[in-house]
């Protein structure tokens, strides 16, 4: 439950939204946040007063923003909430997080002339250096790689070390003619290097629009973090529908990566949408070259 405590639901372009539209979203994320699968209800900031309450009442509620890029609207409300709600994490778990060895989750993947490729992302444990030696992967063929950091930019600007917690983006000496790609992880040698093509998971339906019942050979596509690929359902303790709750193994369908016991995921194929939690994964054995 704690992933819910401090999720956050915007509304957005309501500039060029009607307001029967607005009202009816409205009314499908109320229906969502109270139900078994979040039971945090929803709760709407319209003023600065409701920003300071939300920030104060996230563990109970979910704070909801109709917000515009385009005209501002109710941005000031945005911007005090964040500035008023509490970090997710002590300041123990921070001071532990940051003296921690090194990992970094790939976000995004650039190529520049002269460079090759570059990766962006955050900084989740541990202190990243210039010519610090980390891991890359897994790749297809379910293998790490070994390479060294070039430079490192943080807000276009550069550093010579990115810490817990920053969004950097990192070149490499060593890289060659490997690509990587969103979802990958960059880490200390000290960590496990694994991937994983099957995994068990909890989930519960959103929204189901078929009349038929999920069932095994489901596909649909996982958001994990940074990762978005299909998967398939190979095995179900019962078949579900809207409002139901299975465990369900799956199978990714493209190449395998990396998930971790407790992380969150959704799942879509259309107008089904679903939701849950990993609760144990195969860890297949990588090398490292």
């Amino acid at each position: 439950k704690q992933w819910y405590q401090r999720r956050v639901r915007g509304i957005t372009k309501t500039d060029e939204t009607s307001n029967t539209q607005i009202r009816r979203c409205k009314v499908q994320i109320e229906s969502i946040l109270k139900g078994p699968a979040v039971r945090r209800p929803a709760y709407v900031v319209q003023s600065l007063a409701d920003a300071e309450q939300a920030a104060l009442k996230i563990k109970d509620r979910t704070p909801v923003f109709l917000v515009s890029a385009v005209t501002g609207d109710n941005l000031p409300l945005l911007q005090h909430f964040l500035s008023q709600v509490q970090p997710a994490m002590s300041k123990e778990e921070r001071t532990s997080a940051t003296l921690a060895d090194a990992k970094f989750t790939v976000d995004g993947v650039l190529s520049v002339t002269g460079h090759g490729s570059i990766v962006t992302g955050l900084v989740t444990r541990g202190t990243i250096r210039e010519e610090d030696e980390l891991l890359m992967g897994p790749f297809d063929d379910k293998t790490y790689r070994s390479v060294r950091v070039a430079s490192i930019q943080c807000s276009r600007l550069p550093r010579r070390l990115a810490k817990c917690g920053q969004s950097v983006s990192l070149a490499f000496h060593n890289l060659g003619c490997s690509v990587p790609r969103k979802g990958m992880v960059l880490m200390s040698g000290h960590y496990e290097s694994y991937c994983v093509e099957e995994f068990t998971a909890e989930i519960y339906i959103l929204q189901h629009a078929s009349t038929s019942k999920i069932k095994i050979g489901f596909e649909a596509t996982v958001f994990i973090e940074n990762i978005r690929q299909k998967v398939l359902i190979t095995h179900m303790d019962r078949e579900i529908t809207t409002g139901q709750k299975a465990k369900v193994r799956l199978k990714f369908l493209q190449y395998p990566d990396i998930v971790a016991s407790g992380a969150k995921l959704f799942m879509r194929n259309g107008r089904t949408k679903a939701m849950g939690t990993v609760s144990d994964v195969i860890k297949i054995p990588t090398r490292i070259v």
